[in-house]
């Protein structure tokens, strides 16, 4: 979709710097939009289900956007693989147990 819609060649090389530019501003920002969400998850649900969860919606996002945008193709065995990676990270969480958030500000007060 992405690649068709944007019109880029050798004489509008300054237009595809400003696309790019504008991606990386994308790439950041949807970085720390995602490590204040992770941040505030680990500080209430503690670290393992945190990463369970970012796990999961880290997968989920990546294959939507990379379909939408650039026509990623998303077989049997890239759902596959997913499930099982969102599926191991759970059963690592069921292991582990509930909540396994460090109580530092408790021991500190």
């Amino acid at each position: 979709f992405l690649q068709h819609a944007l019109p880029v060649n050798a004489d509008n090389q300054g237009v595809e710097y400003i696309i790019r530019f504008a991606l990386l501003l994308l790439t950041v920002g949807t970085n720390a939009v995602m490590l204040h969400f992770f941040v505030q998850a680990l500080e209430k649900h503690g670290t393992i289900s945190a990463t369970v969860s970012n796990t999961a919606v880290n997968v989920i996002v990546s294959s939507m956007l990379g379909y939408l945008c650039f026509g990623e193709v998303l077989g049997p065995e890239w759902v596959a693989g997913a499930f099982m990676s969102i599926l191991g990270t759970y059963c690592i969480k069921r292991a582990v147990g509930g909540d396994t958030r460090t109580h530092s500000r408790e021991k500190t007060e």
